[in-house]
C-alpha cells in the first residue's frame, strides 16, 4: 500500500528493501486487506523493527493490535536482541 505519492521505480526499490515475509505474516497481509483491517504494512513493520532493534529491547509491548502481525514482528526482532522473549 502506499502511503505517500512516490513514482514506481521509488516504489519498486523500496519494496525491494523489505525482507520477505513468511508464509503466516503474508497471509495475515492478505486476510487484513481483504477485511479492511488497518495493520502495519511492510514498510512500516521494517521501520519499527529496525528501532527495536536499535534499542536493544528486550520486551516489547503491543497496545490493543488491530491484528497480532505487527506485535509478532516486534517480539521477533526483541527475541534476536536478546536471544530470549
Amino acid at each position: 500500500m502506499r502511503t505517500v505519492e512516490v513514482t514506481d521505480a521509488l516504489q519498486a526499490y523500496l519494496d525491494a528493501l523489505v525482507p520477505k515475509r513468511d508464509s503466516v505474516l503474508a497471509r495475515m497481509e492478505e486476510e487484513a486487506d481483504r477485511e479492511g483491517i488497518p495493520i502495519v504494512d511492510a514498510h512500516e513493520g521494517a521501520l519499527l523493527s529496525l528501532l527495536v532493534r536499535i534499542a536493544g529491547a528486550k520486551r516489547v509491548l503491543e497496545p490493543r493490535p488491530a491484528s497480532p502481525r505487527a506485535g509478532a514482528r516486534r517480539s521477533e526482532r526483541a527475541r534476536e536482541a536478546a536471544g530470549a522473549l
